[in-house]
């Protein structure tokens, strides 16, 4: 007989729907509900909350882009737009694949935080690969973007902990208006290299939905927890497979928990 789960309510009338991907309802219900707690675990209670019993994963950490645009040469808004969503492009790609732990980039914000790190201890590779083997993250993803005119050109990199060993790299450039489904794309390519599978097209989210994902997030990086909430659970509410933005959610709520 089949098992039906119903709805999780995170609050603000959103409740949690099957993505498109086809990953695990009952998995994603599971992992969700746990991740608050874990959170404060660092990566290996993160790595138990969403992994499956006798199933190999690997943990992968994103990192925050580098901005290596020329002083003036774009505008600051167009480089805060960038700096909050070209991370978290990737991470939506990579949520996809059920053999990947995932640590995003507010996750990470606590993770620093427990270990006391500035990101002045954190300012070269090596060292975020020090830290990497010390949290027990086997790849680290690292990139930078420089923006020309309305052109993006965006380097993205997947490096092995322990080896140090470039699994994956790419540069490719791409209007600002179609940089983050390109990134989406590439990201596939390096979710490939880590054991994947491939994606389909209709997989990519259209960049048309990014700019109210990184208003969201804009409000809680200036403390305005509950708006972002808000705002959050509206995105989704019409954009029910937006794996990244339903991270932010649970991340937000275990905010609040905390406080």
């Amino acid at each position: 007989m089949a098992l039906t789960i119903g709805p999780i309510h995170l609050g603000n009338g959103y409740a949690l729907r099957p993505l498109r991907s086809g990953r695990s309802f009952a998995r994603r219900r599971r992992v969700l509900l746990a991740l608050p707690g874990a959170v404060l675990g660092g990566v290996a209670a993160i790595a138990q909350a969403q992994g499956l019993p006798g199933q190999a994963t690997s943990t992968v950490v994103i990192w925050n882009f580098e901005d290596h645009t020329a002083a003036a040469a774009t505008s600051v808004r167009h480089v805060e737009f960038l700096l909050r969503t070209l991370p978290d492009a990737v991470l939506e790609t990579l949520l996809a694949e059920p053999g990947l732990v995932v640590v995003d980039r507010l996750r990470l914000q606590d993770i620093l935080a427990e270990q006391k790190l500035g990101s002045s201890e954190l300012s070269d590779e090596a060292a975020r690969l020090r830290l990497g083997r010390i949290v027990g993250a086997n790849y680290m993803v690292f990139g930078g973007f420089m923006v020309v005119g309305e052109q993006v050109q965006v380097d993205l990199r997947v490096v092995a902990s322990a080896t140090t060993e470039v699994v994956f790299a790419d540069q490719f450039t791409a209007a600002f208006d179609g940089i983050l489904a390109e990134t989406q794309r590439i990201a596939g390519a390096a979710a490939l290299a880590l054991g994947g599978h491939p994606r389909a097209p209709a997989d990519v989210l259209p960049d048309a939905v990014w700019p109210e994902y990184e208003r969201a997030l804009a409000l809680s990086d200036a403390g305005r927890v509950q708006e972002a909430i808000e705002a959050l659970t509206d995105l989704l509410n019409r954009h029910g497979d937006f794996a990244a933005a339903e991270r932010q959610l649970v991340n937000l709520y275990a905010k609040l928990a905390r406080r």
